[in-house]
């Protein structure tokens, strides 16, 4: 059974790598809690997987699809992974990308005639995980109407 359990976690990792929760509950499907809880000690022991390494790899990703911190670390609770560990990656230019977000998504101008469209890039941004202070220093004014 633990070898098992063992080939399943192995063949999950070697499509990407997964949090110890998440691999814990998909493992749980299948197989019994106890004997999952051996085999994750023992991979974690043998380097095969690593929440740290998990963590860096998802706030990668996520950096280079254009989400911002507050995304981040919502989708790394989620995955009940403790992102202390990579405090590195709140240093990123969050400036620089969300107006290279902007710059690609919408027209500055017409955000800066319409308020409509300036509302509708804020809520972008928002949704994005972005801080509230970044978005609002890459949008224009907000236009009277």
């Amino acid at each position: 059974m633990r070898q098992r359990i063992y080939d399943a976690a192995v063949r999950m990792l070697g499509g990407r790598e997964h949090s110890a929760f998440e691999l814990h509950a998909k493992l749980k499907r299948r197989f019994p809690p106890e004997q999952i809880e051996i085999v994750l000690s023992e991979l974690q022991e043998q380097g095969l997987q690593d929440d740290a390494r998990f963590a860096e790899v998802l706030i990668r990703s996520r950096i280079n699809r254009g989400y911002g911190p507050h995304y981040i670390q919502q989708e790394l609770r989620a995955k009940q992974v403790s992102f202390t560990e990579t405090d590195d990656w709140l240093q990123a230019d969050w400036l620089d990308l969300a107006d290279n977000l902007m710059s690609r998504k919408f027209d500055y101008q017409e955000c800066e005639e319409n308020q409509k469209a300036w509302q509708k890039a804020l809520r972008f941004f928002q949704r994005r995980g972005f801080p509230g202070n970044v978005a609002y220093e890459v949008l224009p004014p907000m236009p009277k109407q």
